[in-house]
């Protein structure tokens, strides 16, 4: 993104399909933060500016690799009250072909309510809790996995990540049937492979995610990886949206 025509394709592309693919970004930190701080200023996390994956994917939870194991598509920062907006995700080094696959969560959330509306209506309006615990940090937050604006009829967000969600302690014991029945619904069609785009990632390659819309896993098989990344916020990121000759399509 080295020239405004760039940042203004890969914003429109981000806006558009919810994300964008960059080539030949330098694999290094300054190389990532120069490519993210053209669009806005980096927002920090408990992790530090950049975080960073080892030679294997780790399991977000058992800090284990994942050799053998799928991960589940997911948001990023579900435990916070506002997650980060962009999730920018670059491969620095892989031994075979490694893909990311995504989900358009906003498109996954209308076939779902086609298919089922108690469904969609069940996860739009029941709070779920989500956490994140270690030995420095305890996030909590309570939210519906598909949030709407205050109208309540524009989708603006989908806070689904199934490793974060806290047992439903706090969830109506009246609900709890629906609930699991509307996660059950909806973790069917988000893991399908009808629902799923896979994005081939070379060294260099640079993946621009709207973390309030697309869910994310890697599909490395058993080969080794080393991924580094960055987040942005959201009203941030809206801001240089705004900035631009496109307007978003919730504003």
């Amino acid at each position: 993104m080295r020239s405004e025509e760039a940042l203004g394709a890969a914003l429109r592309s981000v806006v558009a399909n919810g994300f964008a693919v960059l080539k030949n970004v330098p694999r290094t930190d300054e190389g990532l933060v120069q490519a993210a701080e053209r669009i806005c200023p980096l927002r920090p996390g408990f992790f530090g500016r950049i975080f960073n994956f080892g030679r294997h994917m780790l399991h977000p939870i058992r800090s284990e690799p994942l050799e053998g194991e799928r991960m589940a598509h997911h948001a990023d920062q579900t435990y916070l009250t506002e997650p980060a907006g962009l999730k920018l995700v670059q491969c620095v080094e892989t031994n075979a072909k490694f893909t990311m696959s995504l989900v358009d969560g906003f498109d996954a959330a209308r076939r779902l309510r086609e298919r089922n509306e108690e469904a969609y209506r069940t996860l739009s309006t029941v709070p779920v809790e989500s956490e994140f615990v270690d030995g420095e940090h305890h996030y909590v937050t309570r939210d519906a996995i598909l949030k709407h604006d205050a109208s309540g009829r524009n989708l603006l967000q989908v806070r689904y990540n199934d490793y974060y969600r806290s047992p439903a302690a706090t969830v109506p014991v009246s609900r709890l049937d629906q609930l699991y029945d509307a996660l059950f619904d909806w973790t069917q069609l988000v893991e399908s492979s009808k629902s799923q785009c896979r994005i081939q990632l070379t060294p260099g390659t640079l993946l621009l995610l709207d973390n309030w819309r697309i869910l994310s896993a890697p599909r490395h098989g058993d080969h080794r990886v080393r991924l580094k990344g960055c987040y942005l916020g959201w009203s941030d990121y809206m801001c240089r949206v705004r900035r631009r000759p496109h307007r978003h399509p919730l504003n």
